[in-house]
């Protein structure tokens, strides 16, 4: 299985302009990019299975390893966190991850926009509603219509226009600024009543009870 899985991530990367990524297995059955490593590389779990892996995931994998190839720290970026403080924070991390991998996403988009789109049409066609809605995003920043032209309404979908209004100035970027996102998502934050904020010291990242 992990060898099916890893032609189809090389035709990923090979689609968005990288030939020569290190691809390595892991328990599992997810698909990441992972910069920790003495060779950044994409893991692969070894039950991934090709066709149940959301599209979205291979993706986000391979936009992480576009901007490792920028030499950009926002590929590499990780929180040093107790578990106590882990579960205190956990929504305001997801929130962070969640710009982060419609960054990613976008960066494949800024690369080929055709297989990028292509890829949204795969997972339409799939079924795969955890792929959708992140691709969908990341798609519409670019476009001229915005959220509208993937179906998102301005009314029912509120929120996600005001979040993606904030945080498009850093998605949307060619060489995304990982201190960029650090402000915004502390500003982010701190509207929404957060009792945390992200400090960035060296390349690692941590939570500060405000």
């Amino acid at each position: 299985m992990f060898d099916e899985s890893k032609a189809v991530m090389q035709d990923i990367l090979k689609a968005f302009g990288i030939d020569d990524a290190a691809i390595i297995s892991s328990e599992g059955d997810r698909v990441y990019f992972e910069p920790s490593l003495s060779e950044p590389a994409i893991v692969i779990g070894e039950a991934a299975d090709s066709k149940k892996v959301p599209v979205a995931e291979w993706l986000i994998a391979a936009g992480y390893m576009l901007m490792k190839r920028q030499d950009n720290p926002f590929a590499t970026f990780a929180f040093d966190l107790d578990r106590g403080l882990r579960q205190q924070a956990k929504v305001q991390l997801e929130d962070f991850h969640y710009i982060a991998d419609l960054t990613a996403l976008h960066q494949c988009y800024l690369r080929n926009p055709v297989e990028a789109y292509c890829s949204y049409d795969e997972a339409a066609a799939r079924n795969d509603e955890a792929s959708l809605h992140p691709l969908a995003v990341a798609l519409s920043l670019s476009h001229p219509m915005g959220l509208e032209v993937m179906g998102f309404d301005k009314h029912t979908h509120r929120e996600l226009f005001e979040e993606m209004e904030f945080f498009a100035p850093v998605i949307t970027q060619k060489r995304p600024d990982l201190s960029l996102l650090i402000a915004l998502q502390n500003a982010w934050q701190k509207q929404r009543g957060s009792a945390f904020k992200i400090v960035k010291e060296g390349k690692r990242l941590r939570l500060q009870k405000l």
